[in-house]
């Protein structure tokens, strides 16, 4: 028996991950792995070279990437899992169908990737998703030319861009190239996908059961893509074939109703139902249904297809389940005249060695006999062989009704299957969800549980705080009464005390000096930088009066050209009144004269006025030419004048950058004197946050006098129990106790003041070594500033030392609270025994009136040295007081000038990097203005000599133009001229005659009218 074969690897709801090795090879084809605990597409099937079809549905991916080496995969499902991004599909040239149903994805824009005539994709499913965006959408999938299918609801899943107004309008209207969208044809029709023209199975008898497109002739269906149901592995468990099995009763009945059938021809038995049998059939037109009928048959009940090939035999084939628990043997019935209707009978005859025996009528025999070869078996297979020919009519009968039947349970089955994987998918959220609902609970009580462990951790460091407060508390009581002699010591610390501030007073006034040297130094750096800007200035103000000087010039020139046009228009429009001046012949009362007087010369001043008006038209042509060139010559010289406007352009442009350069140096500059004031508002609460510590301090002093002044109230209070004397020096130990407690607290003071001395005298050796580094490498202020950074990160580690200090002494100045509120109890219990006292003390006074007056004259003694050494202590308090506030004082002033120094410093080290790059840059944008400037003065300077070479060379021309034009008009105006003179002449013969003929006529006149009066008579 073989293994199974390596092109297909089916590993469904096996709990893989990407950590998992899988059993590939280079030359798998179909992969599916669904159900599996995959976060990332494992880097594995990205080798796979020749890689058709892939399932990684109902999984935990959230990305699309490692699909770069699968040009070869045609079906991707990468249904029921976390993707937010389409991605990662530039090199999926061949890919044909993508399912991303059941996701949580956002943006669309990976389909660009996909975009064009190269790549095949034609049947999109995004329905369950988070798309909103249909501009986004329909930008994304516009260049996707083969796109024919596109899904965004189905079953109500749906996305956000569903809800939208129009959307199935819109979007069929800007993406053409789609043809069903959400099942629904563009004329309204409800299409599967199997029902679409051009799109049915490919490779039916595969592990992934998806659509590629063949001819329309062919089976026509569309499974469901959110969840697969294969056939496992032969080394499988039963375990994962539990987890696949789902309830399918329509199968089950196609099961009973279509049973496997067996017919043996010449040399081997066939078993039908298998795949290798189904690819090797001979008609085609049954090889589809067959194929997903045995698919469904298979993925519904678990089995496993085991081929067992026999001497290179490909017909003879052995069905066995996945569990290896039983065989199926094939079964034939007795020849009779009612055949049952088989699945697929074989009509060729193969001749090939045989594997499996040839059954007999009884089944027992087939069992006990399944491998001998006899002559009777020999004649059973001739029976079957005539039996074989006699069927084909009825076969072919009925392959009709099995074509139909098969389809509809294919249809209802393929519906029962979408319905149970989207059952088993919400199941899978329902179970996501309660995992998290019970991750979140394990959570909570692990957060109770911490706290309650955190309540009994403070309880415990509680209960040791106020263990160690007691024992403190027994510490002070001992350090009380080491407090006596204690403040004998106290009158020397304090004159040394003295000593110690005269010398710091000297060290203070050095330190002044120091700074005001630093200051004058300072400022006269400040002055020269000052001085730089100025000049830097300068020089810009200067750039931009050339500027403003070019710009002028290009203005005026500009003028130049106008005034120019303005006189060429002038310059026309007088010469066209000339010439219309000049071509009019004669006037009104010519014309009139010579109407009224000479009717005869009509005809030849008409001829005349003919060849004048020839000659008239003649001259408009030549000035209509002499127009032309002049508007030619205008042309050019507004073609010149437009690259000098651009040319200006040009310049201006460059002027407003190096002007956007300035405003940019001023906003750094802005920037960094905000920086600056950033620095010293930091600097400020830094002091502030130093006030408030000596705040503090001042404040713990007051308490300190207020607890002495307590002590000073109890003595009191003490004096007036002269009787117990003894009980008096029991208190006077406690007080003495106390100054003892406080004598520890002015040590602690004084170790302070030598801590923050020696802190001074670091910061001043610190100064003095910047000073030093400042005078000598100016060139490292960046070193230095790291320097400085770090010293800034020591003083605020010390200052947060201090603090804590600061807080230890507070909780012990609590604690010494708590012991005085103790002993104001304590005070009261013995007041009550006192007045007990004093009654009995009353009963015995008559008895010991002697021995008072002993005690009196002694207890005057003790109060006389009492009040001597109250004078005392009021006096070292005194000194303590003004030693304090002069150390204030001082302090204060030495941190004010530190800060002031430190800010000085840093604010000239900034200042001077800024100046320098300021001066770089100023420089280098002075030098490439001057550079500019040179370059824009030759460009016009050679702009200037063509521009004038050209006016020159225009007005040379103009000029020859208009003399000739001068010459050609004179010689008109004097034709002209002689030619009125010559009708002059005419008209004054004209009229000579005309008065002749007059004088003529009165004459004949007076002689008819002397010849009437003879004639009457």
């Amino acid at each position: 028996m073989s293994s199974w074969p390596a092109k297909e690897v089916s590993l469904i709801c096996r709990g893989l991950s990407e950590s998992s090795k899988l059993p590939l090879n280079d030359s798998t084809e179909v992969v599916n792995l669904h159900g599996n605990d995959f976060t990332v597409i494992s880097t594995q099937l990205s080798n796979l070279l020749y890689l058709r079809e892939l399932d990684l549905s109902s999984n935990r991916i959230s990305s699309m990437k490692a699909l770069s080496n699968l040009r070869m995969l045609r079906i991707l499902n990468l249904s029921c899992n976390f993707i937010r991004k389409v991605e990662g599909m530039v090199s999926l040239s061949s890919l044909l169908f993508l399912n991303l149903s059941h996701n949580q994805i956002e943006d669309v824009s990976g389909f660009k990737e996909v975009s064009g005539s190269e790549y095949s994709l034609s049947v999109v499913s995004l329905h369950d998703n988070k798309i909103a965006n249909l501009s986004h959408l329909v930008t994304s999938l516009r260049d996707c030319s083969n796109i024919r299918c596109l899904t965004l609801e189905q079953d109500d899943l749906t996305n956000p861009v569903c809800s939208q107004i129009d959307y199935r309008q819109r979007l069929l209207s800007r993406l053409t190239q789609i043809l069903v969208l959400d099942n629904v044809s563009r004329s309204g029709e409800i299409l599967r996908l199997g029902d679409i023209p051009g799109i049915a199975l490919r490779n039916p008898g595969s592990s992934l059961d998806f659509p590629v497109s063949v001819d329309s002739s062919s089976y026509e269906t569309f499974k469901s893509q959110s969840g697969r149901f294969h056939s496992k592995t032969p080394g499988s468990s039963m375990d994962s074939q539990s987890l696949c099995e789902i309830k399918t009763p329509q199968i089950d009945l196609v099961m009973e109703k279509y049973k496997y059938k067996y017919y043996s021809d010449n040399g081997s038995d066939s078993v039908l139902g298998t795949e290798n049998n189904l690819r090797n059939s001979e008609n085609d037109e049954f090889n589809g249904p067959l194929r997903m009928s045995s698919l469904s048959m298979e993925s519904t009940r678990g089995e496993s297809l085991i081929i067992e090939p026999h001497n290179n035999s490909n017909n003879s084939n052995a069905l066995r389940k996945s569990n290896g628990t039983s065989e199926i043997l094939p079964k034939t019935k007795e020849r009779s005249n009612k055949i049952a209707k088989p699945t697929k009978i074989s009509t060729k005859p193969v001749q090939k060695p045989l594997k499996t025996s040839i059954k007999s009528k009884n089944p027992s025999e087939n069992q006990s006999k399944p491998n001998l070869c006899s002559s009777k078996q020999v004649d059973s297979r001739v029976g079957c062989k005539k039996a074989g020919v006699k069927v084909d009519n009825e076969v072919q009968q009925s392959d009709k009704e099995y074509r139909d039947v098969i389809e509809t349970t294919y249809k209802h089955l393929i519906e029962e299957l979408a319905e149970e994987r989207s059952r088993s998918w919400k199941a899978e959220q329902a179970l996501k969800e309660m995992t998290a609902s019970v991750n979140h609970a394990k959570a909570s009580s692990q957060e109770i549980k911490t706290q309650y462990e955190r309540l009994i951790q403070e309880n415990n460091h509680l209960k040791e705080c106020f263990n160690k407060e007691k024992t403190h508390s027994i510490n002070l009581e001992q350090k009380i009464s080491s407090m006596d002699q204690k403040l004998e010591d106290l009158q020397q610390r304090l004159n040394t005390a003295k000593e110690n501030m005269e010398s710091q007073k000297a060290l203070l006034s050095e330190v002044q000096s120091s700074a005001v040297e630093r200051e004058n130094q300072h400022m006269r750096i400040l002055n020269e930088e000052r001085k730089r800007f100025e000049k830097e200035r300068q020089l810009s103000a200067v750039a931009t009066k050339q500027s403003g000087d070019l710009k002028s010039s290009v203005t005026s020139l500009q003028k130049q050209v106008t005034e120019l046009q303005q006189l060429l228009a002038s310059r026309e429009l007088e010469h066209k009144d000339e010439l219309r001046d000049r071509f009019k012949l004669g006037s009104k009362e010519l014309r009139s004269v010579i109407e009224r007087e000479l009717k005869h010369v009509k005809l030849q001043y008409e001829d005349r006025m003919k060849l004048q008006a020839e000659r008239t038209e003649m001259m408009e042509k030549h000035y209509k030419n002499v127009e032309k060139e002049l508007n030619d010559a205008l042309q050019l010289e507004s073609g010149q004048v437009n690259q000098l406007e651009l040319a200006c352009d040009s310049i201006v442009k460059e002027n407003e950058l190096n002007k956007q350069a300035l405003i940019a140096a001023q906003m750094k500059d802005k920037k960094k004197s905000e920086t600056l004031s950033q620095l010293t508002n930091v600097v400020k609460k830094q002091k502030d946050q130093i006030s408030d510590l000596l705040k503090s301090e001042q404040e713990m002093t007051s308490k300190h006098k207020q607890q002495m002044e307590d002590a000073n109230q109890h003595l009191a209070e003490m004096q007036k129990r002269a009787t117990q004397s003894d009980k008096l020096k029991h208190d006077c130990l406690t007080y003495q106790a106390q100054i003892e407690a406080q004598e520890s607290l002015i040590v602690g003071l004084r170790a302070e003041r030598k801590v923050w001395e020696n802190e001074l005298a670091q910061q001043g050796t610190s100064l003095a070594q910047d000073r030093g580094r400042l005078e000598v490498k100016l060139e490292s202020l960046e070193v230095e500033i790291e320097c400085l950074k770090k010293q800034l990160k020591s003083e605020v580690d010390t200052v947060k030392i201090k603090m804590k200090i600061i807080d230890d002494q507070a909780e012990s100045i609590r604690s010494l609270k708590a012991e005085l509120h103790q002993k104001d109890e304590l005070i009261k219990d013995i007041r009550e025994d006192a007045y007990k006292a004093q009654k009995k003390i009353e009963d015995e006074l008559l008895l010991e009136q002697e021995a008072r007056q002993e005690s009196q004259f002694t207890i005057e003694k003790l109060e006389d040295r009492k009040a001597e050494l109250k004078d005392q202590l009021a006096e070292v308090v005194k000194e303590l007081e003004r030693s304090q506030n002069a150390h204030y004082l001082l302090k204060k002033h030495w941190k004010d000038k530190s800060d002031l120094i430190s800010t000085l410093e840093a604010q000239v080290k900034q200042a001077k990097s800024i100046w320098e790059n300021k001066e770089k840059s100023l420089l280098e944008a002075c030098e490439k203005a001057k550079s500019e400037l040179k370059k824009n003065e030759e460009k016009m300077s050679k702009m200037d000599s063509l521009f004038r070479q050209q006016l020159d060379d225009k007005e040379s021309a103009h000029q020859k133009a208009l003399s000739q034009l001068a010459k050609d008009q004179q010689l008109e105006l004097d034709n002209a001229h002689r030619k009125i003179l010559d009708l002059e002449d005419e008209m004054r013969e004209i009229l000579k005659e005309s008065n002749s003929v007059q004088a003529k006529m009165s004459k004949l006149a007076i002689f008819f009218g002397n010849m009437a009066p003879e004639i009457n008579r």
